[in-house]
């Protein structure tokens, strides 16, 4: 079986917009598949739109468009860097960094990833 991850790094902001309480970041996203750990070990890398949801957003800094270079999210003891699931839904206090030549940081009580379409092949990855 493959485990694929999404690597915040290389990834692209295309929208961010409020929804309610709501904070939904839309995004093209690089992913990493692997039949080892993604981000580590060898496999594929491909590109899918995303949706990221914060809930209960507070918008901290949103400054400029965004190609994401480095990235982290944590929620509650879940600690995420530079990684994120592909399908990803968590409730408690939440908090999204993400930088490039933009910087979007949120802060919330809960984040969700949602793949949004089909992957397309980008690359083979190797270690």
């Amino acid at each position: 079986m493959k485990n694929a991850m999404i690597e915040l790094h290389d990834s692209e902001v295309i929208n961010v917009r409020l929804v309610g309480a709501d904070a939904v970041i839309e995004m093209e996203a690089y992913v990493h598949v692997s039949d080892g750990v993604p981000g580590v070990d060898a496999g594929t890398g491909w590109t899918q739109p995303f949706r990221v949801t914060v809930r209960n957003a507070q918008i901290i800094a949103w400054l400029g468009e965004l190609t994401i270079y480095d990235g982290r999210a944590r929620v509650d003891h879940h600690v995420f860097d530079n990684l994120l699931p592909t399908d990803l839904d968590l409730a408690g206090a939440t908090e999204l960094d993400l930088t490039g030549a933009g910087i979007l940081s949120l802060r919330g009580s809960g984040l969700r990833v949602e793949p949004m379409g089909n992957r397309t092949f980008v690359e083979t990855f190797e270690r």
